[in-house]
């Protein structure tokens, strides 16, 4: 018994090592009016069919996508200098078959859509676009001083139905060039 669940516990660790992950990509911003816009993309994040059943059910489904700027110490941890928090949940209709999803910046509800197919939905999850991260009236200007990192925490899912995990992208750094 014992070798049986030792193989089940080997099979499943390697499936989940050899399944492609979720990643952040193509992290960009841009400087206006001395403010920080940050934009990414989320990749390989909804190709799982869990996923997909989740966002199809009628249960409201959240993904979490932080964002943040942190500042390079020499010989010290890096301090973190602006940092906000996007939430975007999703919500199937089955009566009017459409997809609701609110989005939040810092727990306050920003933006407010319907759609109507999958894609729609999916391509709208895997973007967060031109996001206000903060003022940059007090940083030094320079390169290579500064990076902006961006994660994304998709759902939890459970490693034998006791143990959550959750589903996230890890960081993904970028160095900027403050002006």
């Amino acid at each position: 018994m014992r070798k049986l669940f030792a193989a089940f516990i080997i099979l499943f660790a390697s499936v989940s090592v050899l399944s492609k992950s979720p990643e952040i990509e193509d992290i960009s911003y841009s400087f206006e009016r001395q403010h920080i816009f940050v934009s990414f993309s989320l990749k390989e994040g909804f190709l799982n069919q869990d996923m997909v059943e989740a966002i199809n059910s009628t249960k409201e489904v959240t993904f979490k996508y932080e964002i943040e700027l942190a500042k390079k110490k020499l010989l010290w941890v890096d301090k973190t200098i602006l940092r906000i928090v996007i939430e975007k949940s999703v919500q199937y209709d089955n009566l009017t078959r459409q997809y609701e999803i609110k989005i939040f910046k810092d727990k306050e509800l920003s933006d407010k859509k319907s759609l109507t197919s999958i894609d729609e939905v999916i391509s709208e999850l895997s973007t967060v676009g031109s996001v206000d991260l903060g003022s940059t009236a007090d940083l030094s200007p320079g390169e290579n001083v500064y990076y902006l990192r961006a994660k994304a925490t998709l759902f939890k899912e459970f490693f034998l139905l006791l143990f959550p995990n959750d589903v996230d992208t890890g960081w993904k750094e970028k160095n900027i060039k403050t002006p």
